[in-house]
C-alpha cells in the first residue's frame, strides 16, 4: 500500500477512486492482454477467462502466467496457484473470521439474494451482505434478473477447495427451504 494519505488526496481531488466494474477488462482489451502471453486462446477460450475473471486484469494475468496449451483448460476452470496465493494473501488474510466462514458458505451457493444470504447464514438484519457488496467480493449473476448476486468466480473456486471447516449439509437444506417457501421447487430440489 503506498505511504501516501489517501484521504486528504481523495478530498482534495486530487485521487480518483474506482470500483472493480469500472476496472473490468473489456473484451477487446482482454485479447490484447491476452496476445502478450504465449498460449493461444479462441475465442470461447477467451469468453470462458472473461467470465471466469470478471474482466480482472490481475486474474487474467495469473491465469495465464506460465501458461500453455495442455494446461489452458483447467486454469480456465479452476485458476492456478499463483492466482490462488494472491487471492490468499490479498482477499482473505486480512478479513476477519466471521467474514471468512460468510465467504466459505457462500461459495457454495451458485446465486444468492440479500435475503437468501441471511436465511443461509441466519443472521436475520445483518450488516454482512453490505459488508460483502463494500469488500466488492460479489457480481451479480449474469444469468438471472433482479437482484440475485455470486462470489466472484475465482474466489468462490479457491474456497470450494479449501478444507471444509463446517458441514455444508444445513446450510443446503436451509437454502431448499428457502425456495420452497417461495415456491420454487425447481430450485429447491
Amino acid at each position: 500500500k503506498p505511504l501516501c494519505n489517501l484521504p486528504r488526496l481523495l478530498l482534495q481531488g486530487d485521487l480518483l477512486a474506482l470500483d472493480a466494474q469500472a476496472l473490468a477488462l473489456t473484451d477487446d482489451e482482454l485479447e490484447q492482454v491476452a496476445q502478450g502471453y504465449p498460449v493461444s486462446l479462441s475465442s470461447a477460450q477467451r469468453e470462458q477467462l472473461q467470465q471466469y475473471c470478471s474482466g480482472w486484469l490481475a486474474g487474467v494475468c495469473l491465469t495465464l502466467l506460465e501458461a500453455d496449451e495442455p494446461s489452458l483448460p483447467t486454469r480456465l476452470r479452476t485458476g492456478t496457484a499463483y492466482l490462488h496465493e494472491y487471492m490468499q494473501r490479498e482477499l482473505l488474510a486480512p478479513l476477519d473470521d466471521e467474514l471468512r466462514y460468510v465467504l466459505m458458505t457462500l461459495a457454495h451457493l451458485p446465486r444468492f439474494t440479500a435475503e437468501l444470504c441471511e436465511h443461509v447464514l441466519e443472521a436475520p438484519q445483518s450488516p454482512i451482505f453490505q459488508l460483502l457488496l463494500d469488500h466488492q467480493l460479489l457480481v451479480r449473476a449474469q444469468e438471472c434478473e433482479g437482484e440475485w448476486w455470486c462470489l466472484w468466480a475465482p474466489l468462490a473456486a479457491a474456497l470450494r477447495r479449501q478444507p471444509e471447516r463446517f458441514a455444508l449439509s444445513p446450510m443446503h437444506l436451509r437454502a431448499c427451504r428457502w425456495f420452497a417457501e417461495r415456491g420454487e421447487l425447481r430450485e429447491a430440489v
